[in-house]
């Protein structure tokens, strides 16, 4: 039986740097968002082809998606039997006793893993702080010139609180195994939420690795730091919402989503850190 490792967040989360995190680890393969290798709109699929994988290998001559690509030349319109493919795929490369791990994000994509007998899931809820899932929202849309209501804080804290409340009920049902983690706390706190991870994971993890990821971990879709050494180099925190004034106004305006932010993001594993 394969044991999927399934990376729950909102975009802009930190599900990328986690997901090097993991295929860092001997026992786990990282291989992105499974979800967005089957799209079949036309753009979807040309930035497959040009975007090359974490390994340093273009998708056809990945030695795992290459390999997925191939065998799935006949069967485009079946999702049950692509994510066979891909289950099979795996377990013959990396056996079975290795994790899988796929940041696919969304509860949807989860469902194909979910219903499989041959399948064991562990989600890992990954949750940003609504002031710093803002302000990167905030600075992307205006990266890319968006003028429309992206170019707002209050519906990126708005949009930040519906879909994690969501998330929530989602994972309380008693058939998901499910942990959380604060990307907060992974990128500052990780001698004290790597440990709490790895026994979740049924796995030694003590420390955080000296370099995210391995030429083991093919992430083919996610955020630019995978195909950054700078980025992804080691484990670091993404501070910039400290230099922006952009989230001030909403903080005041949704005190309620304040307050679900500090109770999600920041646990008692490091807040008595400083109680101490």
């Amino acid at each position: 039986m394969t044991t999927v490792v399934y990376i729950a967040s909102l975009p802009r989360s930190g599900s990328t740097l986690l997901s090097l995190l993991l295929g860092a680890h001997p026992k786990m393969v990282a291989i992105g968002e499974v979800s967005q290798f089957f799209r079949t709109d036309p753009i979807g699929q040309e930035r497959l082809e040009t975007i090359p994988c974490s390994c340093g290998a273009h998708r056809r001559d990945c030695v795992f998606w290459g390999r997925v690509h191939h065998e799935l030349k006949e069967i485009h319109s079946n999702v049950e039997a692509r994510y066979r493919v891909v289950r099979a795929v795996f377990e013959d490369l990396y056996g079975p006793d290795t994790l899988l791990v796929d940041s696919s994000k969304s509860p949807r994509f989860l469902t194909p893993w979910r219903h499989r007998d041959d399948v064991q899931v562990k989600v890992v809820f990954l949750i940003r702080d609504v002031r710093a899932y803002t302000t990167s929202h905030h600075l992307h849309a205006r990266r890319r010139g968006h003028t429309d209501r992206r170019r707002f804080a209050s519906y990126h804290f708005l949009r930040w609180y519906r879909l994690n409340r969501r998330r929530d009920r989602l994972f309380e049902e008693p058939d998901l195994n499910c942990f959380r983690v604060g990307y907060e706390e992974l990128c500052l706190y990780p001698e004290r939420v790597l440990p709490a991870l790895g026994a979740f994971l049924g796995v030694d993890f003590d420390s955080p690795p000296s370099r995210l990821g391995t030429l083991e971990s093919h992430v083919l879709r996610g955020n630019r730091m995978a195909l950054q050494p700078e980025k992804n180099g080691r484990l670091q925190y993404d501070h910039r919402w400290m230099f922006h004034r952009g989230w001030w106004l909403p903080s005041l305006l949704f005190p309620h989503i304040m307050a679900y932010s500090t109770q999600s993001v920041y646990s008692p594993l490091t807040t008595t850190l400083w109680q101490q």
